[in-house]
């Protein structure tokens, strides 16, 4: 998923458009990742070697089985007691130990099934590629992320200048007004029209009785 390549911005590729995608469609997944915090720790381990020590812990154990049969028992020996106890305890462990191991290896084959892996596959391996899959959407999910807040601060900044080339537009005709002589004639002509506008509207003018005309007589 990752050699896979966006033609517009080949420094995306399909884990950036998956992150995405769960962004906008399924929301309550996007943190799945910090769900699955055990995955890193199973890659480092195999199962055949955790296998070699429950078999080391068996060995072990059959030792001092074999210790306590062979021995005398001395009631004044405070060994003895120690031993009995260790070996009763052990025992329970390990046998939970083997019973877990052997439901981790069911549990193992089945997801190799699940993910169509050969079933010789090392479960280490398969955990190192689920992980390496987890860093991955992390890291695409924080580069969608910054690429967004990129994109917003472009927008702002390409907005921001087409108003400023608007007002620079601006300042240059009135500029170029004022030096041609133009302003001051069409600033004379408007002025003189809103004079006009302002006593044909005046209410005072408006409401004003007309007097009678005078008449001289010639004397």
């Amino acid at each position: 998923m990752m050699d896979l390549k966006s033609s517009e911005n080949p420094k995306c590729n399909l884990i950036h458009y998956l992150a995405e995608f769960i962004k906008d469609n399924f929301q309550h997944l996007v943190d799945f990742p910090s769900r699955m915090m055990n995955v890193y720790p199973a890659s480092r381990e195999k199962i055949n070697f955790i296998q070699m020590d429950v078999t080391d812990c068996k060995t072990g154990l059959r030792k001092v089985d074999n210790f306590l049969s062979a021995s005398n028992q001395d009631p004044g020996d405070p060994i003895y007691p120690m031993l009995t106890e260790f070996q009763k305890n052990a025992s329970k462990y390990i046998s939970k130990l083997e019973s877990n191991l052997e439901k981790t290896k069911t549990k193992i084959d089945k997801l190799l099934e699940y993910l169509c892996e050969d079933s010789k596959t090392e479960s280490d391996a398969v955990f190192d590629i689920i992980h390496r899959f987890l860093t991955a959407f992390e890291k695409a999910k924080d580069d969608n992320l910054r690429r967004k807040q990129l994109e917003e601060k472009q927008k702002k900044q390409s907005e921001r200048a087409t108003q400023n080339n608007t007002n620079d537009n601006k300042m240059d005709s009135l500029l170029s007004q004022l030096a041609t002589g133009e302003a001051y004639s069409k600033n004379a002509v408007d002025a003189r029209s809103r004079k006009a506008e302002q006593r044909k509207s005046s209410p005072m003018k408006r409401n004003m009785p007309k007097l009678p005309a005078l008449k001289l007589n010639a004397t």
